[in-house]
């Protein structure tokens, strides 16, 4: 007779992090009792201990499965494929889940009818730890858009059928959690807040699973792709018949502030993020920190604005350079 399904699967990649690992594993379990969980570990070529580690857990909850170095995207893919659960929860190997979130997220789901569901994150650094307060209104595309959702993968919970045309970009550089985000949001399903902390990060100075560039990207790059995210939900709304008025002004606005970040550093990639701004909405006007600026943008534009400003942001940045480098 085959087991029933789980309610909850957790898949977490992993790769040289036994310890850290250890810890996220417990983290699943803890004050979940109530939950049927599968913990889904899937070893990204570690040459560590992992390996004989994972192979004497005796624990039916905990599976393992290894997988020559690939990448996390890749581990998570696989891990997603195995998912047996009604529900999917990722977690990277470095992150702890609070004692009984997956619980509350699974009653609000339940309770609400929804697909998604999304809560706040606990960050902790080596130097300063804090609370992100998700705000994703009027809905989760909107606030990823707008940068007012932080898309780290284990704020969310999902359905497993949410899922089902979803993937883990595996040749993403980086800010994969922010290109898988906007896929499984696009759809526009229904969606739920839990208004509690769902997830620990840890921020912290160590090689990463994830294995990504980011580091070494300039500010143009990572500005550019994530203008590539927003004008890929945005496509993706459209296919599925969800896009709204609000979306469009969610995603000029998100938009707007990666362009602001690329003016600094170079007009001519501003100018094309700028005409795909005003592609979306041909009146768009920026929101300016100041009248004069607002009314600048009135006489000249905000793309000629941009022009004026470069040279003064150029030797602001220099200066700061210097400041750092003293």
């Amino acid at each position: 007779m085959e087991s029933p399904s789980p309610t909850v699967s957790v898949v977490i990649p992993t790769h040289n992090r036994r310890e850290r690992l250890e810890q996220a594993i417990a983290s699943c379990f803890e004050g979940n009792e109530t939950l049927d969980l599968e913990v889904i570990v899937v070893d990204d070529g570690s040459t560590d201990d992992t390996q004989p580690w994972m192979e004497a857990i005796e624990d039916e909850r905990v599976r393992y499965i290894r997988q020559k170095n690939r990448g996390a995207q890749a581990a998570r893919n696989r891990g997603m494929r195995q998912a047996k659960g009604r529900f999917i929860k990722f977690l990277d190997d470095d992150d702890r889940l609070p004692p009984g979130a997956l619980t509350r997220e699974v009653e609000t789901l339940e309770a609400q009818g929804a697909a998604i569901s999304c809560g706040h994150l606990h960050v902790k650094g080596p130097e300063n730890e804090f609370v992100f307060h998700q705000n994703p209104k009027p809905d989760l595309i909107s606030g990823i858009f707008r940068g007012s959702a932080w898309t780290h993968l284990h704020a969310f919970l999902y359905r497993a059928t949410a899922l089902r045309t979803c993937r883990w970009e595996e040749d993403v550089p980086y800010h994969q959690d922010t290109a898988f985000a906007v896929q499984a949001m696009a759809q526009g399903l229904p969606e739920a807040s839990v208004d509690r902390i769902v997830g620990i990060y840890h921020d912290h100075d160590g090689v990463n699973i994830s294995n990504n560039r980011k580091s070494q990207a300039s500010p143009v790059d990572r500005a550019q792709l994530q203008v590539e995210f927003i004008e890929s939900g945005v496509h993706h709304l459209r296919e599925s018949g969800s896009l709204k008025d609000h979306h469009l002004e969610a995603a000029v606005e998100g938009m707007w502030r990666w362009a602001h970040i690329i003016a600094g550093y170079d007009l001519t990639a501003f100018s094309d993020v700028y005409g795909r701004i005003t592609s979306l909405q041909s009146d768009f006007a920026p929101s300016r920190r100041t009248g004069f600026l607002s009314g600048l943008d009135s006489i000249i534009g905000a793309r000629r604005t941009e022009q004026v400003l470069f040279p003064v942001r150029r030797i602001k940045r220099a200066l700061a350079s210097r400041d750092d480098n003293d």
